[in-house]
């Protein structure tokens, strides 16, 4: 089509174009024709003209149609359709000859008489659907097809409906079951547009849009009275306080839910339109952290309607709260308050539901109110009732009037707390003041009524005043009054609806006003400031008209000549009437527009607002425009007795506050000082009475700090319930929230008697709020709700066509439609589109502008939705949400591609790292492989050689041998040559001498000699070794032989030797036999056990050649009670030294026994605290060796008091001595490892003590069934939560509906809500749940097939028995035993391998694993695995969102207080989990000098394995997140720790002071048997006297002393 300036006629002056109208003819060919049209053109003319230009049938039925092949539509024209306008809003290049191939063109198109069945079949005609979420989609956009689509919708029960991001909400007068919680997860971070329309969308869309602008936003509710806009109100904050999701600094979310069901119902009224209309306008302003947590609030109310509170229609009621505390209050309220019945009441005249008042009381406890505040709230509306049962009459003798009931006034009296003459005089008088002097001038009936009226209204207005200014302190927060403090905000507007009554007077005229006021708001957001955004861009637009009302409201309040201006300057007249006001109007505005004449003698005007005419009656308007409170009315209130009705007529509420604090303080002191004379008075001396207690004695006052400490909290007074409020008024909290309401303040400057300046008007004060108002709405980013009243009869689900049209054309709805169809909801700078769509922009922008537009060519997007201006880029939703795609796409595929490459880092690390070790493995190997051939080669050559000496030698030998033996026997043959010579010589002797061995047969009995010595020689060895060995188990002390220091290389005789063992060894046995008493030969048989045991590893170690000196105790059978009445002298523990010959390398058997009770484990606790205590008591330095045994033992106990929370711990003792080893090992300096040994060996031989007296007890003692597992399943608190649902107890602030029964849950009651599933129920429909939570059942069925441990349900993993998953809680522990002081515990990684085979194992049977097998990294491994394959984590997802805010939050107070307050939201197996694994992480962190694990490193491995975000959430979004989920688990940790340190702080003081107790304990018995025995041996009787007897004196000191230590020990 080609648009060209036609040269029209002068008087039109339109521009004239030729549209290109297409037919089809018989032969499916295109024919064409030009027609010229203008603006104004039909589309009946174009195709009159069309067909005549064609040469088609006249008697056949045509239709224009509008094609859009590029948008797959087509739109047959209704005859009054203008096609000129639509040809505008198509492209460009469309516009010149519009052909076919451009996708947009005009067809004209043959119809039969049932028309669109035709144009359906071929095509033209989209199909028909049964509803429209956004009227925006309508094919045809008229007011009959946006009625029908709103009528569709609303008969199907969906109230609610777009027009962009435009909410349209159709009051059904019916509660819909469309708002419980599982609504607000539903609509979380999700489009606008995405799921059906609902109030929840804009909420959260607002909400969102401020985190991420960092922009003010306000939500404007607009519509009649009775559309629903007190209804939507309170779903949007309810929605928006459940997305802040609930940081609880300071309950600000509680208040503000509670403030809600306050304000309702002092300020809502029942009204002909409307069962719960607001009499007062509100603005609630939330405000908000720049991470969303709610940081406080602010509500401004504007001009309640006080007349309501005397006269009203008939169908009408007053305020509901006084229906609710008449009809709800309990007798003794009743009395209290000295209510009658309702009908009673003058000011009422209907009643109220029963329940409301219980809900009310409710609700003023959230807000705060205290239970006294309360009760002088319910006394000044009970006194406001009484006052309109005040009566006059005429007096008797005919001046003034005279007033009553006296039972009336004495009510009145009473409940004000005001002298009854003051009361009746300033009811029926009045002070006049003149120049000269002050008149007192009585009443006249009218005008006393007035007065009184005056008077009732003035308390309702001062009290709701009151309570919105208590409200605004119980929202403040005071980081708000910090300026330097970044504050983000969401506004709500509920303000009165626009109103047409049978009468409408001087309130009505203010609320349309308002009205006006909001519409031309909306005007100028929607309609001009777009309009002009878009030429000032440059970009293609056709402006779109619309009705303005700026004339309406120049007409009342532009000055001079504003409504408002005549009526403030005729209420100043003295002698001005309502008929000179009328005239005034008439007079000014009778040739406006706006203003409508009316009759000459009716005393009303009309005015032509946007929604149509209104009249207004004249009657009382310059009355209730200068209504404010008389001044005897406030010296009258001013004079109570009570403070807080003073409070309520206060001129400067900062003031009468400071004036209240110096009051109270002089009574403060006045009372301090009347006490103290009356304990004067009591006492005259001065000297007081004070009781002795049998604990204060002299040794016991000088005990020290311990006892003085550690006995503190045992005199606790129970914690009671705190009835004062956290957040006190102060006057800086009260200046500040005064400040922030001063359109409130003109009205209090007439309350002050001494200033005749007359106060501004009520007419002023509105005025002067609402552009306060618009100012604020002006700063923000607005969302619009259209609320629309279905039927005028408040019947439910009826639609009145007429009535809604009606709406739908004075709030111009089908403009509204038209601009954001054809207009653009997305726009950006050019530098707001380069930051969010960076990532598919070129890494290098030179010129954004056509950068933008490649972009925007590449990825497809249709040239008719978007349009690049000067600065700015404009796309229309739909291709928004494709760009939103493809950014999400691409950065999941960056996402990817960063994977893949780290893990290709990885495999290639691995494999390198790999490759180096096979490298060096084969190095090794070959040099081992050649070295080992070397060592068998050098072997074999040394043995060959030593073999062929050996040959050689034996063969020498053998030679000298035989030359011996020859030369003996030659030798031999001589001398027995020379014998037989002498023995004839010598023939004559008698006596023969014996012969002399021969040297050889000597040198054989020498041989034989030796052998059988060194055969001895071993058993000697033995016996001695077994002696020393049993001397050291019967606790003797040997001493040091001069064997045991012999080096190895000294030359020893074997037959000395073996003498001097013997002699020893007798010595020794001499020795040892004295020493030994009766006592101890008694107990020789124990030990025969020990000794063989000993007997048995010396015969196995005698290979070893070293000695080493230990140190050992002295351990007799375990003992842990010390408190039996027999001596402390009685129960020994020494401490000696003893020499052994060799450490155990291997522990004995005993140590595999297991601990299965936590009574052993206090047990052993306590007989490791003795031992320590008698080393620590000994008057000697302590050596290194001992220092490091004290040390470890000390860090020992905490391990051990570690393990009394778990239920059924199953730990064995060698498990224990592992822990201690390595304990040692850290303790030990580089010089000291050669005592690591000997601590361990010392440890083991207590420890072995402990073990035999544990097991001669549970031999000795029966044991008894424990009957507490039964009494704690009974203790069990908490709901059932059936079929994987994690059930948690809230009360509802907005009316919702049971999932299982339908009926309703009222506001204020308790219900049951799923944290998961987000069902609602009541607690009695519990055990009808039939169905498995939704999002835990699909999270179920993505687990692997098969698995049994990991990545199930924690839910399935546990038992009440078993609070702890069996797997986790295996890891831990051995984790926790063996692996504390392994440096980078969590931050290496195991071998993959063996990770799947523990894997595994766990998987199918955790009993049978042995982790013992497995390296510490691989362990730490699977438990981070088993965390992260959960299906939800620990810090379930649901409350991701919730620790976030609680991180963001100012304060590290706050943020504790707020991540604690969450925590308890955890279902009960996953806070028991979570639990069990914070404190295994302390323990972790606390041994940071050894395994370099601190708090923060511990939160960077496991916050993506507890807290991690949910899987929907964007990528980007999640990442940004990483630093505040470390944070919150490092916050979480450093808190546990610190607690940790407390406890332990705490027990270490309490053992300290047990130990102090038990050494007194001990010294006052010794003392007690020694001076008992002295006094026997001198001869002296015990019983002389009350100072002699020393045993009966120490009695009760040491009962006292007995229940101090059992105290101290049930404390621990």
């Amino acid at each position: 089509m080609s648009v060209t300036n036609g040269e029209g006629s002068a008087g039109q002056g339109e521009e004239r174009c030729f549209l290109q109208v297409y037919a089809r003819s018989s032969q499916e060919t295109l024919r064409r024709c030009a027609v010229a049209v203008t603006e104004s053109t039909g589309a009946d003319a174009v195709v009159r003209d069309a067909a005549a230009s064609l040469g088609l049938d006249p008697s056949k039925r045509h239709v224009l149609v509008e094609v859009r092949e590029g948008e797959g539509d087509a739109w047959p024209l209704p005859p009054a359709d203008r096609p000129a306008r639509r040809f505008l809003r198509w492209p460009r290049s469309a516009q010149a000859r519009h052909p076919p191939s451009e996708g947009y063109y005009f067809m004209l198109e043959e119809v039969g008489e049932d028309d669109p069945a035709g144009l359906d079949n071929r095509g033209f005609l989209p199909p028909e659907q049964d509803d429209y979420s956004d009227l925006c989609r309508l094919p045809v956009l008229t007011e009959g097809k946006i009625l029908d689509a709103l009528r569709r919708r609303f008969l199907s029960k969906k109230i609610y409906t777009y027009a962009s991001n435009i909410l349209i909400a159709i009051n059904p007068f019916r509660f819909l079951p469309i708002y419980n919680p599982k609504f607000v997860a539903m609509y979380e971070n999700h489009r606008l547009g995405k799921l059906p329309p609902h109030i929840f969308a804009i909420a959260d869309t607002a909400f969102h849009a401020m985190l991420r602008k960092r922009v003010d936003q306000v939500v404007v509710i607009s519509g009649e009275s009775g559309s629903g806009k007190t209804h939507s109100t309170n779903f949007l904050i309810h929605c928006l306080t459940a997305l802040s999701q609930k940081g609880y600094t300071s309950g600000v979310e509680r208040t503000i839910l509670g403030a809600g069901p306050v304000l309702e119902a002092f300020g809502n009224a029942k009204t002909a339109h409307n069962n719960n209309s607001s009499r007062f306008g509100k603005f609630i302003q939330v405000n908000y952290t720049e991470s969303g947590a709610v940081r406080g609030a602010i509500i401004e109310k504007y001009l309640l309607e006080k007349c309501r509170l005397i006269s009203r229609e008939k169908c009408e009621r007053n305020y509901h709260v006084f229906y609710y505390l008449l009809v709800g209050a309990s007798e003794e309220e009743r009395k209290e308050f000295k209510l009658l019945e309702p009908d009673d009441y003058v000011y009422l005249n209907q009643l109220e539901i029963k329940h409301e008042f219980k809900r009310l009381q409710q609700a003023m406890e959230m807000v705060g109110f205290l239970p006294a505040t309360k009760k002088q709230i319910f006394s000044v509306l009970s006194a406001i009732l009484h006052l309109g049962n005040v009566t006059y009459q005429q007096a008797e003798n005919g001046e003034g009037l005279d007033v009553g009931p006296p039972d009336v006034l004495d009510t009145l009296s009473s409940l004000l707390k005001v002298k009854m003459e003051l009361l009746v005089q300033a009811l029926t008088k009045r002070k006049a003041t003149t120049a000269n002097d002050t008149l007192i001038l009585p009443y006249s009936l009218s005008e006393a009524i007035t007065a009184r009226d005056s008077m009732a209204k003035s308390l309702y207005s001062s009290l709701f005043d009151w309570i919105v200014l208590r409200i605004n302190h119980a929202l403040l927060n005071r980081n708000n009054m910090e300026t330097s403090v970044p504050n983000l905000s969401i506004g709500v507007l509920d303000i009165f609806g626009f109103e047409d009554f049978r009468t409408n007077s001087f309130e009505q005229f203010c609320i349309n006003y308002a009205n006006e006021q909001l519409q031309y708001y909306c005007n100028q957001y929607i309609f001009t400031l777009e309009q002009a955004e878009y030429q000032a861009e440059g970009i293609t637009w056709r402006n779109v008209d619309y009705t303005d009302n700026l004339g309406c409201i120049h007409l009342i309040s532009k000055k001079p000549t504003g409504l408002f201006h005549l009526l403030d300057e005729e209420s100043n007249f003295p002698h001005a009437t309502e008929a000179t006001l009328l005239d005034k109007f008439k007079q000014q505005h009778q040739k406006s527009p706006y203003f409508v004449p009316t009759p000459v003698m009716e005393p009303a005007f009309v005015i032509q607002h946007y929604a149509g005419k209104v009249k207004y009656q004249i009657k009382d308007f310059r009355e209730r425009n200068m209504d404010h409170i008389r001044p005897d009315i406030v010296a009258v209130l001013r004079s109570s007795e009570r403070g807080y009705l003073r409070q309520l007529v206060a001129a400067h509420p900062v003031a009468i506050f400071r004036w209240g604090i110096l009051r109270a303080t002089i009574r403060t002191l006045a009372a301090f000082n009347q006490a103290g004379r009356r304990r004067a008075e009591k006492y005259p001396g001065g000297h007081f009475k004070q009781p002795l207690s049998v604990l204060t004695t002299g040794w016991l006052q000088r005990s020290g700090v311990f006892l003085r400490k550690c006995y503190r909290p045992f005199h606790r007074t129970s914690r009671n319930k705190q009835l004062i409020p956290k957040n006190l008024v102060d006057s800086s909290s009260l200046k500040f929230i005064v400040g922030l309401t001063l359109h409130n303040h003109p009205s209090r400057c007439l309350l002050q008697l001494h200033k005749k300046k007359k106060p501004p008007s009520i007419s002023a004060q509105f005025q002067s709020s609402l552009n306060q108002l618009m100012e604020t709405l002006k700063k923000a980013e607005p969302f619009f709700v259209r609320c629309i009243r279905s039927n005028a009869e408040k019947r439910d689900m009826h639609f009145d066509e007429a009535l809604v049209l009606k709406q739908l054309r004075y709030t111009g709805m089908l403009e509204t439609v038209r601009i954001r169809r054809s207009g653009y909801g997305a726009k950006f700078t050019f530098t707001e589109f380069i930051n969010q769509f960076q990532v598919l922009l070129p890494v290098t922008i030179t010129t954004p502008q056509k950068d933008i537009v490649n972009l925007l060519q590449e990825l497809g997007l249709d040239k008719n939705n978007y349009q690049i201006g000067k600065t700015k880029v404009f796309l229309k939703e739909g291709e928004t949400h494709k760009l939103q795609e493809a950014l999400h796409k691409k950065v999941i595929l960056s996402i990817i591609a960063l994977q893949h490459w780290f893990r290709a880092c990885l495999a290639r690390k691995q494999f390198l790292y790999k490759r180096r070790a096979a490298v060096t493995i084969q190095r090794c190997w070959r040099r081992f492989h050649d070295r080992r051939r070397w060592k068998a080669a050098s072997l074999i050559q040394i043995i060959w050689r030593e073999s062929h000496h050996r040959v050689e030698y034996m063969q020498r030998r053998d030679n000298f041998k035989r030359m011996q033996l020859l030369a003996e026997r030659r030798r031999y043959a001589q001398n027995l040559q020379r014998m037989e010579e002498a023995m004839r010589n010598v023939s004559s002797e008698k006596t023969k001498k014996p012969l002399p061995l021969l040297p050889l047969q000597q040198r054989e009995q020498e041989d034989n000699q030796s052998t059988s010595t060194k055969s001895t020689e071993p058993s000697s060895k033995v016996r001695d070794e077994a002696q020393d060995q049993s001397k050291v188990s019967n606790r003797t002390e040997p001493k040091v032989t001069e064997e045991d220091d012999r080096k190895p290389d000294e030359p020893t005789d074997p037959l000395s030797q073996n003498e001097n063992g013997k002699s020893k060894r007798a010595s020794a046995d001499s020795s040892s036999l004295q020493r030994y008493n009766k006592s101890m030969r008694e107990k020789a048989e124990k030990w025969k056990e020990r000794r063989s045991e000993v007997l048995q590893y010396m015969g196995e170690s005698s290979s070893a050649e070293s000695r080493y000196d230990i140190l050992c105790f002295s351990v007799t059978s375990p003992s842990h009670t010390p408190l039996s009445n027999q001596p402390l002298s009685q129960v020994k523990r020494t401490l000696k030294i003893s020499r052994a010959t060799r450490v155990q390398k291997s522990w004995n058997s005993s140590l595999d026994r297991e601990i299965t009770d936590t009574n052993e484990l206090r047990h052993l606790d306590e007989f490791l605290g003795n031992q320590i205590n008698d080393l620590r008591n000994r008057n000697k330095d302590l050596s290194s060796t001992e220092l490091i045994f004290l040390t470890a033992t000390n860090d020992f106990r905490e391990h051990v008091k570690n393990m009394y929370s778990s239920p059924k711990p199953s730990v064995a003792y060698k498990g224990l001595m592992t822990l201690y080893q390595k304990k040692v090992e850290t303790l030990a300096e580089p010089n000291q490892k050669a005592e690591i040994n000997l601590v361990v060996n010392l440890f083991q031989s207590i420890l072995d003590g402990f073990i035999r007296g544990e097991i001669k007890k549970l031999l000795s003692e029966p044991v008894q069934p424990n009957k507490k597992s039964k009494e704690k399943q009974k203790k069990v608190k908490g709901l059932h939560s059936p079929l994987g649902h994690m059930f948690n107890t809230y009360q509802v602030t907005i009316m919702q509906n049971c999932e299982l029964c339908g009926n309703f849950i009222w506001g204020m009651e308790k219900a049951c809500m799923c944290n998961s599933c987000k069902m609602v129920c009541h607690h009695k429909c519990i055990p009808k749940i039939i169905t498995d939570c939704s999002t835990r059942t699909t999270k179920k069925n993505k687990n692997e097939p098969g698995t049994l441990h990991f990545g199930v349900d924690i839910g399935a993993l546990t038992t009440i028995s078993s609070p702890v998953p069996m797997v986790i809680e295996m890891l831990l522990v051995h984790v926790e035993m063996h692996g504390l002081y392994t440096e980078g515990i969590y931050r290496k990684s195991g071998s993959a391998g063996q990770a799947r085979e523990l894997h595994q194992i766990l998987e199918t049977d955790p009993k049978t694993a042995c982790l013992e097998n497995y390296p510490i990294h691989t362990i730490t491994g699977l438990v981070k695995r088993w965390l992260r394959e959960l299906p939800d984590p620990l810090m379930t997802y649901n409350l991701y969102n919730d620790f976030l805010h609680a991180v963001d939050l100012p304060q590290a107070s706050e943020q504790i207080q707020a991540i604690y307050h969450k925590l308890e939201e955890l279902p009960t197996a996953y806070l028991d989990t979570l639990e069990r694994l914070i404190f295994h992480l302390v323990r972790v962190a606390r041994e940071e000098n050894y395994n370099r694990m601190s708090a923060n490193s511990l939160a960077i491995v496991f916050a993506p394995c507890i807290l991690r975000c949910p899987d929907a959430s964007d990528p980007l979004l999640s990442m940004k997140d990483v630093s505040r989920t470390t944070v919150c688990v490092e916050l979480l940790i450093n808190e546990q720790f610190r607690k940790y340190n407390e406890k332990m702080q705490e027990i270490q003081q309490l053992e300290l002071a047990e130990a102090f107790a038990v050494k007194q304990l001990k010294l006052l018995r010794q003392n007690t048997v020694n001076i008992s025995h002295e006094r026997k041996f001198k001869g002296l009787a015990i019983n002389e006297g009350p100072q002699t007897d020393m045993r009966s004196l120490s009695i009760p000191t040491e009962n006292t002393l007995i229940e101090r230590i059992k105290s101290i020990k049930q404390e621990k």
